[in-house]
Protein backbone atom coordinates (compact mmCIF):
# COMPACT_ATOMS: atom_id res chain seq x y z
CA UNK A 1 0.00 0.00 0.00
CA UNK A 2 2.93 2.30 0.74
CA UNK A 3 4.21 1.74 -2.77
CA UNK A 4 0.85 2.67 -4.29
CA UNK A 5 0.85 5.95 -2.39
CA UNK A 6 4.38 6.71 -3.57
CA UNK A 7 3.51 5.99 -7.19
CA UNK A 8 0.47 8.24 -6.98
CA UNK A 9 2.61 11.07 -5.53
CA UNK A 10 5.10 10.68 -8.38
CA UNK A 11 2.31 10.79 -10.96
CA UNK A 12 0.81 13.93 -9.31
CA UNK A 13 4.17 15.67 -9.30
CA UNK A 14 4.66 14.89 -12.97
CA UNK A 15 1.22 16.30 -13.80
CA UNK A 16 1.99 19.45 -11.83
CA UNK A 17 5.27 19.93 -13.68
CA UNK A 18 3.53 19.52 -17.04
CA UNK A 19 0.82 22.00 -16.00
CA UNK A 20 3.39 24.60 -14.94
CA UNK A 21 5.19 24.22 -18.27
CA UNK A 22 1.91 24.74 -20.17
CA UNK A 23 1.06 27.86 -18.14
CA UNK A 24 4.52 29.32 -18.82
CA UNK A 25 4.12 28.68 -22.54
CA UNK A 26 0.69 30.31 -22.59
CA UNK A 27 2.04 33.39 -20.77
CA UNK A 28 4.91 33.74 -23.22
CA UNK A 29 2.52 33.44 -26.13
CA UNK A 30 0.28 36.16 -24.63
CA UNK A 31 3.21 38.55 -24.26
CA UNK A 32 4.62 38.05 -27.75
CA UNK A 33 2.08 40.20 -29.71
CA UNK A 34 2.47 43.22 -27.40
CA UNK A 35 6.25 43.11 -27.63
CA UNK A 36 6.10 42.75 -31.39
CA UNK A 37 3.63 45.67 -31.55
CA UNK A 38 5.93 47.83 -29.46
CA UNK A 39 8.85 46.93 -31.75
CA UNK A 40 6.79 47.71 -34.84
CA UNK A 41 5.72 51.07 -33.40
CA UNK A 42 9.27 52.02 -32.54
CA UNK A 43 10.34 51.05 -36.04
CA UNK A 44 7.90 53.50 -37.71
CA UNK A 45 9.55 56.49 -39.43
CA UNK A 46 9.50 59.87 -37.59
CA UNK A 47 7.07 61.36 -40.12
CA UNK A 48 4.31 59.03 -38.91
CA UNK A 49 4.71 60.01 -35.25
CA UNK A 50 2.18 62.33 -33.59
CA UNK A 51 3.36 65.97 -33.90
CA UNK A 52 4.59 67.65 -30.73
CA UNK A 53 2.40 70.42 -29.26
CA UNK A 54 3.45 73.97 -30.32
CA UNK A 55 5.75 75.89 -28.02
CA UNK A 56 4.09 79.00 -26.59
CA UNK A 57 6.50 81.92 -26.32
CA UNK A 58 5.54 84.47 -23.68
CA UNK A 59 6.88 87.82 -22.65
CA UNK A 60 7.50 89.17 -26.18
CA UNK A 61 6.20 92.67 -26.82
CA UNK A 62 4.46 93.24 -30.14
CA UNK A 63 4.72 96.95 -30.85
CA UNK A 64 1.94 98.60 -32.88
CA UNK A 65 3.03 101.73 -34.74
CA UNK A 66 0.13 103.63 -36.36
CA UNK A 67 1.54 105.60 -39.28
CA UNK A 68 -0.07 108.33 -41.38
CA UNK A 69 1.69 108.63 -44.75
CA UNK A 70 1.36 112.05 -46.40
CA UNK A 71 2.34 113.53 -49.77
CA UNK A 72 3.80 116.98 -50.35
CA UNK A 73 0.33 118.53 -50.14
CA UNK A 74 -0.23 117.02 -46.70
CA UNK A 75 -2.84 114.55 -47.97
CA UNK A 76 -2.99 110.88 -46.89
CA UNK A 77 -1.56 108.45 -49.45
CA UNK A 78 -3.50 105.17 -49.92
CA UNK A 79 -2.48 101.77 -51.32
CA UNK A 80 0.99 101.63 -49.78
CA UNK A 81 2.70 98.31 -49.06
CA UNK A 82 5.00 97.04 -46.36
CA UNK A 83 8.03 97.73 -48.53
CA UNK A 84 7.24 101.46 -48.60
CA UNK A 85 8.18 101.80 -44.92
CA UNK A 86 11.43 101.51 -42.99
CA UNK A 87 11.18 101.09 -39.21
CA UNK A 88 13.86 101.74 -36.59
CA UNK A 89 13.89 101.13 -32.83
CA UNK A 90 16.57 103.10 -30.98
CA UNK A 91 18.41 103.43 -34.29
CA UNK A 92 18.26 99.70 -35.13
CA UNK A 93 16.40 98.64 -38.25
CA UNK A 94 13.49 96.34 -37.39
CA UNK A 95 11.71 93.67 -39.40
CA UNK A 96 8.05 94.57 -39.90
CA UNK A 97 6.44 91.28 -38.90
CA UNK A 98 2.86 92.34 -39.70
CA UNK A 99 1.29 95.10 -41.75
CA UNK A 100 -2.23 96.48 -41.61
CA UNK A 101 -3.65 98.76 -44.30
CA UNK A 102 -7.40 98.15 -44.14
CA UNK A 103 -9.57 100.97 -42.70
CA UNK A 104 -10.88 100.28 -39.21
CA UNK A 105 -13.94 101.63 -37.41
CA UNK A 106 -13.17 104.63 -35.25
CA UNK A 107 -13.34 105.07 -31.49
CA UNK A 108 -12.91 108.82 -31.07
CA UNK A 109 -12.59 110.86 -27.87
CA UNK A 110 -13.70 114.45 -28.51
CA UNK A 111 -12.18 116.94 -26.03
CA UNK A 112 -13.79 120.39 -26.22
CA UNK A 113 -12.02 123.22 -24.42
CA UNK A 114 -15.15 124.70 -22.83
CA UNK A 115 -13.08 127.37 -21.08
CA UNK A 116 -12.89 129.12 -24.48
CA UNK A 117 -15.93 130.59 -26.18
CA UNK A 118 -14.48 129.99 -29.66
CA UNK A 119 -13.92 126.26 -29.05
CA UNK A 120 -17.37 125.82 -27.52
CA UNK A 121 -19.08 127.77 -30.33
CA UNK A 122 -17.39 125.84 -33.14
CA UNK A 123 -18.07 122.47 -31.48
CA UNK A 124 -21.75 123.32 -31.12
CA UNK A 125 -22.09 124.78 -34.61
CA UNK A 126 -20.34 121.84 -36.32
CA UNK A 127 -21.92 119.12 -34.17
CA UNK A 128 -23.36 117.32 -37.18
CA UNK A 129 -20.06 117.56 -39.04
CA UNK A 130 -18.45 115.59 -36.23
CA UNK A 131 -20.83 112.70 -36.74
CA UNK A 132 -20.68 112.70 -40.54
CA UNK A 133 -17.02 113.43 -41.29
CA UNK A 134 -15.13 112.32 -38.18
CA UNK A 135 -16.94 109.39 -36.61
CA UNK A 136 -18.52 108.02 -39.79
CA UNK A 137 -20.26 104.72 -40.35
CA UNK A 138 -19.49 102.10 -37.72
CA UNK A 139 -17.68 104.58 -35.50
CA UNK A 140 -18.35 105.63 -31.95
CA UNK A 141 -17.42 108.71 -29.97
CA UNK A 142 -17.43 110.17 -26.45
CA UNK A 143 -17.23 113.80 -25.33
CA UNK A 144 -14.91 115.13 -22.61
CA UNK A 145 -14.54 118.62 -21.13
CA UNK A 146 -11.92 120.15 -18.79
CA UNK A 147 -12.56 121.88 -15.50
CA UNK A 148 -11.74 121.63 -11.83
CA UNK A 149 -12.99 118.07 -12.26
CA UNK A 150 -12.79 116.83 -15.87
CA UNK A 151 -15.95 115.13 -17.08
CA UNK A 152 -16.97 112.48 -19.56
CA UNK A 153 -20.14 114.24 -20.71
CA UNK A 154 -21.18 111.39 -22.99
CA UNK A 155 -19.88 107.84 -23.00
CA UNK A 156 -18.86 106.12 -26.21
CA UNK A 157 -21.86 105.80 -28.45
CA UNK A 158 -22.58 105.14 -32.11
CA UNK A 159 -25.75 107.20 -31.97
CA UNK A 160 -25.31 110.30 -34.12
CA UNK A 161 -28.31 112.02 -32.56
CA UNK A 162 -26.96 111.50 -29.04
CA UNK A 163 -23.57 112.92 -30.00
CA UNK A 164 -25.08 116.00 -31.69
CA UNK A 165 -27.34 116.68 -28.70
CA UNK A 166 -24.39 116.35 -26.29
CA UNK A 167 -22.21 118.80 -28.20
CA UNK A 168 -24.96 121.37 -28.55
CA UNK A 169 -25.75 121.30 -24.83
CA UNK A 170 -22.22 122.07 -23.69
CA UNK A 171 -21.78 125.23 -21.62
CA UNK A 172 -18.93 127.55 -20.83
CA UNK A 173 -16.71 126.37 -18.01
CA UNK A 174 -14.07 127.95 -15.78
CA UNK A 175 -11.30 129.85 -17.53
CA UNK A 176 -7.61 129.03 -17.23
CA UNK A 177 -8.21 125.32 -16.93
CA UNK A 178 -5.67 122.78 -18.15
CA UNK A 179 -6.52 120.23 -20.82
CA UNK A 180 -4.15 117.65 -19.33
CA UNK A 181 -6.70 116.19 -16.91
CA UNK A 182 -9.37 115.96 -19.62
CA UNK A 183 -6.89 114.29 -21.97
CA UNK A 184 -5.88 111.85 -19.25
CA UNK A 185 -9.53 110.88 -18.68
CA UNK A 186 -10.11 110.52 -22.43
CA UNK A 187 -7.09 108.22 -22.79
CA UNK A 188 -8.23 106.14 -19.83
CA UNK A 189 -11.60 105.53 -21.50
CA UNK A 190 -10.02 104.90 -24.89
CA UNK A 191 -7.81 102.15 -23.49
CA UNK A 192 -11.01 100.24 -22.71
CA UNK A 193 -11.96 100.30 -26.39
CA UNK A 194 -10.77 97.28 -28.44
CA UNK A 195 -7.46 97.82 -30.22
CA UNK A 196 -9.03 96.38 -33.38
CA UNK A 197 -10.49 99.87 -33.82
CA UNK A 198 -8.69 103.11 -34.66
CA UNK A 199 -8.49 104.83 -31.28
CA UNK A 200 -7.78 108.56 -31.37
CA UNK A 201 -8.38 111.90 -29.63
CA UNK A 202 -9.40 115.16 -31.29
CA UNK A 203 -9.02 118.39 -29.29
CA UNK A 204 -10.99 121.53 -30.17
CA UNK A 205 -9.15 124.51 -28.67
CA UNK A 206 -7.19 127.68 -29.28
CA UNK A 207 -4.51 126.67 -26.78
CA UNK A 208 -1.07 125.48 -27.79
CA UNK A 209 -0.48 121.72 -28.14
CA UNK A 210 2.48 122.07 -25.76
CA UNK A 211 1.26 120.69 -22.45
CA UNK A 212 4.46 121.21 -20.44
CA UNK A 213 5.93 118.96 -17.78
CA UNK A 214 2.56 118.53 -16.05
CA UNK A 215 1.24 116.73 -19.12
CA UNK A 216 4.19 114.40 -19.54
CA UNK A 217 2.28 111.38 -18.24
CA UNK A 218 -0.57 112.12 -20.65
CA UNK A 219 1.72 112.18 -23.68
CA UNK A 220 3.59 109.06 -22.59
CA UNK A 221 0.30 107.22 -22.04
CA UNK A 222 -0.93 108.17 -25.51
CA UNK A 223 2.32 107.02 -27.11
CA UNK A 224 2.47 103.79 -25.14
CA UNK A 225 -1.09 102.87 -26.17
CA UNK A 226 -0.63 103.91 -29.82
CA UNK A 227 -3.35 106.59 -29.60
CA UNK A 228 -2.75 109.65 -31.81
CA UNK A 229 -4.01 113.05 -30.62
CA UNK A 230 -5.22 115.61 -33.18
CA UNK A 231 -5.73 119.33 -32.53
CA UNK A 232 -8.09 121.50 -34.59
CA UNK A 233 -7.71 125.21 -33.94
CA UNK A 234 -11.07 126.86 -33.29
CA UNK A 235 -11.45 130.19 -35.15
CA UNK A 236 -12.97 133.09 -33.24
CA UNK A 237 -16.64 133.54 -34.19
CA UNK A 238 -17.89 136.95 -35.30
CA UNK A 239 -19.35 139.22 -32.63
CA UNK A 240 -18.75 139.24 -28.88
CA UNK A 241 -19.23 136.04 -27.01
CA UNK A 242 -21.36 135.58 -23.91
CA UNK A 243 -19.95 136.47 -20.53
CA UNK A 244 -18.49 133.48 -18.76
CA UNK A 245 -20.65 132.94 -15.65
CA UNK A 246 -17.75 131.44 -13.69
CA UNK A 247 -14.87 133.63 -14.79
CA UNK A 248 -12.65 134.24 -11.74
CA UNK A 249 -11.57 137.62 -13.12
CA UNK A 250 -15.08 138.99 -12.69
CA UNK A 251 -16.82 136.67 -10.27
CA UNK A 252 -14.04 135.46 -8.01
CA UNK A 253 -12.76 131.93 -7.67
CA UNK A 254 -15.49 130.55 -5.42
CA UNK A 255 -17.49 131.14 -2.24
CA UNK A 256 -15.58 133.23 0.28
CA UNK A 257 -12.65 133.87 -2.05
CA UNK A 258 -11.11 137.16 -3.07
CA UNK A 259 -11.33 138.43 -6.62
CA UNK A 260 -8.10 138.73 -8.51
CA UNK A 261 -6.21 141.86 -7.53
CA UNK A 262 -4.73 144.31 -10.04
CA UNK A 263 -1.04 144.00 -10.78
CA UNK A 264 1.20 145.84 -8.29
CA UNK A 265 4.75 146.57 -9.49
CA UNK A 266 7.49 145.26 -7.21
CA UNK A 267 9.45 147.60 -4.96
CA UNK A 268 12.89 147.41 -3.44
CA UNK A 269 13.80 146.86 0.19
CA UNK A 270 13.50 150.60 0.83
CA UNK A 271 10.21 151.01 -0.96
CA UNK A 272 11.75 152.31 -4.19
CA UNK A 273 10.82 150.88 -7.62
CA UNK A 274 13.39 148.56 -9.18
CA UNK A 275 15.92 149.98 -11.66
CA UNK A 276 14.95 150.26 -15.31
CA UNK A 277 15.59 147.17 -17.48
CA UNK A 278 18.48 148.91 -19.23
CA UNK A 279 20.26 149.73 -16.00
CA UNK A 280 23.42 147.70 -15.42
CA UNK A 281 22.39 147.19 -11.81
CA UNK A 282 19.40 145.17 -12.93
CA UNK A 283 21.33 142.75 -15.16
CA UNK A 284 22.00 140.22 -12.43
CA UNK A 285 18.37 140.36 -11.30
CA UNK A 286 17.24 139.41 -14.81
CA UNK A 287 19.43 136.33 -15.12
CA UNK A 288 17.25 134.04 -13.02
CA UNK A 289 13.89 135.05 -14.59
CA UNK A 290 15.33 134.64 -18.10
CA UNK A 291 16.79 131.23 -17.26
CA UNK A 292 13.50 130.21 -15.70
CA UNK A 293 11.57 131.34 -18.79
CA UNK A 294 13.92 129.53 -21.16
CA UNK A 295 13.64 126.37 -19.08
CA UNK A 296 9.86 126.64 -19.07
CA UNK A 297 9.70 127.04 -22.85
CA UNK A 298 12.10 124.15 -23.38
CA UNK A 299 10.17 121.91 -21.03
CA UNK A 300 6.83 122.70 -22.63
CA UNK A 301 8.27 122.21 -26.11
CA UNK A 302 9.30 118.66 -25.26
CA UNK A 303 5.73 117.57 -24.73
CA UNK A 304 3.83 118.50 -27.85
CA UNK A 305 0.99 116.00 -27.69
CA UNK A 306 0.30 116.28 -31.44
CA UNK A 307 3.85 115.66 -32.64
CA UNK A 308 4.72 113.00 -30.05
CA UNK A 309 1.65 110.82 -30.57
CA UNK A 310 1.46 110.93 -34.37
CA UNK A 311 -1.50 113.27 -34.84
CA UNK A 312 -2.01 116.41 -36.94
CA UNK A 313 -2.12 120.05 -35.84
CA UNK A 314 -4.66 121.78 -38.10
CA UNK A 315 -5.42 125.51 -38.15
CA UNK A 316 -8.60 127.15 -39.42
CA UNK A 317 -9.11 130.83 -40.11
CA UNK A 318 -12.89 130.68 -40.49
CA UNK A 319 -15.82 128.36 -39.98
CA UNK A 320 -15.67 126.90 -43.47
CA UNK A 321 -12.03 125.96 -42.98
CA UNK A 322 -12.84 124.52 -39.56
CA UNK A 323 -15.37 122.13 -41.09
CA UNK A 324 -12.86 121.18 -43.77
CA UNK A 325 -10.22 120.48 -41.11
CA UNK A 326 -12.60 118.14 -39.33
CA UNK A 327 -13.01 116.29 -42.61
CA UNK A 328 -9.24 116.03 -42.94
CA UNK A 329 -9.03 114.42 -39.50
CA UNK A 330 -11.70 111.93 -40.56
CA UNK A 331 -9.78 111.07 -43.74
CA UNK A 332 -6.60 110.65 -41.71
CA UNK A 333 -8.27 108.27 -39.25
CA UNK A 334 -9.32 106.06 -42.17
CA UNK A 335 -5.89 106.15 -43.81
CA UNK A 336 -3.72 104.99 -40.91
CA UNK A 337 -1.34 102.11 -41.57
CA UNK A 338 -0.28 99.80 -38.75
CA UNK A 339 3.27 98.49 -38.60
CA UNK A 340 3.94 95.66 -36.14
CA UNK A 341 7.31 94.41 -34.98
CA UNK A 342 8.89 92.44 -32.14
CA UNK A 343 11.97 94.15 -30.67
CA UNK A 344 14.72 91.70 -29.77
CA UNK A 345 16.67 93.84 -27.32
CA UNK A 346 14.18 94.22 -24.46
CA UNK A 347 15.45 93.86 -20.91
CA UNK A 348 13.78 92.98 -17.59
CA UNK A 349 13.56 96.67 -16.61
CA UNK A 350 11.01 98.90 -18.40
CA UNK A 351 12.77 101.40 -20.64
CA UNK A 352 11.73 104.04 -23.15
CA UNK A 353 12.43 103.06 -26.77
CA UNK A 354 12.51 105.64 -29.55
CA UNK A 355 10.67 104.86 -32.78
CA UNK A 356 11.51 106.22 -36.20
CA UNK A 357 9.62 105.56 -39.42
CA UNK A 358 11.04 106.46 -42.81
CA UNK A 359 9.46 106.31 -46.24
CA UNK A 360 11.22 104.33 -48.96
CA UNK A 361 12.92 106.49 -51.64
CA UNK A 362 10.47 105.45 -54.37
CA UNK A 363 7.34 105.54 -52.19
CA UNK A 364 4.61 107.95 -53.36
CA UNK A 365 4.51 109.44 -49.83
CA UNK A 366 7.35 111.61 -48.56
CA UNK A 367 6.32 112.19 -44.92
CA UNK A 368 5.35 109.84 -42.11
CA UNK A 369 3.48 110.89 -38.98
CA UNK A 370 3.72 108.29 -36.19
CA UNK A 371 4.10 107.66 -32.46
CA UNK A 372 7.56 108.51 -31.21
CA UNK A 373 8.25 106.01 -28.44
CA UNK A 374 6.97 103.20 -26.23
CA UNK A 375 7.93 101.62 -22.92
CA UNK A 376 9.04 98.04 -23.39
CA UNK A 377 10.49 95.25 -21.28
CA UNK A 378 10.88 91.48 -21.32
CA UNK A 379 9.09 89.76 -18.37
CA UNK A 380 11.24 87.09 -16.73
Amino acid sequence: MRKNLQSRAVRCGAWLAVASLLLAALAAAAQTPSSQLAKSQSAQPPAQQRPAPPTIVTGITMVDVPVLALNRQGEPVPALTRGDFRLLDDGRVQRISAFGSSPRPVSLAIVVDTSQWAALFQAQRAARVFTQMLVGTGGRAAVFIPGDTPKEVSRFTDGAKTLVTTLRKLKLGPTRTSLSDALELALLRLRMQPDSRTRAVVVITQSSPHVGSMGREVVESAMDNAIPIFRVYAPTPPGPGPENPINPETNGAGAGSQREQPYVPPVGAKGNPPPAPGDAMNLGALVFPIAQAVGSVFQSGRWNYVHATGGLDLHAGNERQFDRRLGEVGNALRSIYHLYYQPNDLGPVPAVHRIRVQMAPLAPANKAVYRRSYIGYQPQ
